[in-house]
């Protein structure tokens, strides 16, 4: 099955990140109760706070993904997955809020990146 790469959608810190389940380094994590491979980064843009969540993800960059760390947008920072306790198949849950309200992520998207939405279908 696809596992697309996943890149950031926007500059921001890395608020945080929960490891797929599995073992890594050795170590076993079993993942976000809900999410399982998650990563959260947080962007100041035009003074308003914008978070945008990646859930569901089957493995997340090690080498550049660490809370507290600055990630520009573009950077890959891990693999659509079928993590979760509700996932059926592969897919990437991205949710993204404005000062703490949830927004349409291709409405505001379209407005600071047409270049990319232009190749998206939003139907």
């Amino acid at each position: 099955a696809g596992r697309a790469e996943v890149c950031a959608a926007l500059d921001g810190i890395v608020k945080e990140h929960f490891l797929p389940p599995g073992i890594w380094n050795g170590k076993e994590y079993k993942g976000h109760e809900k999410a399982g491979g998650l990563i959260i980064i947080e962007s100041e843009v035009n003074g308003s706070i914008i978070e945008h969540q990646y859930w569901h993800l089957s493995e997340t960059r090690l080498s550049v993904v660490h809370e507290g760390r600055f990630i520009e947008a573009g950077t890959s920072i891990g693999r659509m997955g079928d993590t979760g306790p509700w996932a059926d198949g592969v897919h990437l849950h991205f949710q993204m809020t404005i000062d703490g309200e949830f927004v349409n992520p291709l409405l505001y998207l379209e407005q600071v990146l047409p270049e990319w939405t232009a190749n998206v279908d939003s139907t």
